[in-house]
């Protein structure tokens, strides 16, 4: 199943309108959405709203370990979380020319918009204790700027190594985004590893309800 971050690598709208006419890329095409849609099932990850700006498809977990977070208090093994998945379909396309500030811009106002339709979302579930998600940061970034990126949105970095079960989730996510590329726009392979770290993000509930359970919150 795709994490937070794994996306289309760079597919856009006007490349599959492109590749619709290539009968090896369309079949390819197909069976990536069919393989996404019966893991999506699989893993009971399902769209809680249809607003066309929302980004962001959650499942509910539980969370499995133990920690303290800095704003917030206390998360236990049993408690129920919401994870985070990206709704690929619904990011803005990415140009030829790949991406810029422009479309930095347009995921970030997503974003936004997507957290306070997942507040909302949860007024009616007192239970869930924190939101997470893991996420793949720029190759460049050092740590203080990925705990600042990830901070922008009231998350912080959890540390700690993955069990089994998701280290094989990021093995596939790698294939995928891996074949997807190779696909539809295999000349952005160059220069880039085939595997990029992931971090597990976490923000409690009471964070999500302070900055963005208002509309508009924190824009």
């Amino acid at each position: 199943m795709r994490s937070m971050i794994a996306h289309w690598a760079g597919l856009t709208r006007d490349n599959q309108a492109v590749s619709a006419g290539l009968p090896e890329r369309r079949l390819a095409e197909r069976s990536i959405q069919a393989l996404d849609r019966m893991l999506r099932r699989y893993h009971g990850v399902f769209e809680f709203t249809d607003d066309p700006e929302c980004i962001i498809r959650i499942a509910w977990r539980t969370a499995g370990r133990g920690f303290t977070l800095r704003r917030g208090g206390r998360v236990e093994p049993a408690d129920t979380v919401v994870e985070l998945h990206l709704w690929n379909e619904q990011l803005p396309p990415i140009s030829d020319d790949g991406v810029d500030m422009a479309w930095g811009a347009a995921v970030d106002r997503q974003a936004r918009r997507s957290l306070n339709l997942l507040a909302a979302y949860l007024a009616t579930r007192p239970d869930i204790v924190a939101v997470h998600g893991d996420t793949a940061f720029g190759c460049q970034m050092g740590e203080p700027q990925r705990a600042r990126l990830a901070a922008r949105y009231g998350f912080e970095i959890v540390d700690g190594r993955p069990g089994l079960r998701r280290r094989l989730q990021y093995l596939c996510d790698d294939f995928m985004v891996w074949f997807l590329t190779r696909t539809f726009n295999p000349h952005t392979l160059k220069g880039k590893p085939f595997h990029r770290p992931r971090y597990d993000i976490w923000m409690s509930r009471d964070e999500l309800d302070r900055r963005w359970g208002k509309p508009g919150a924190d824009e």
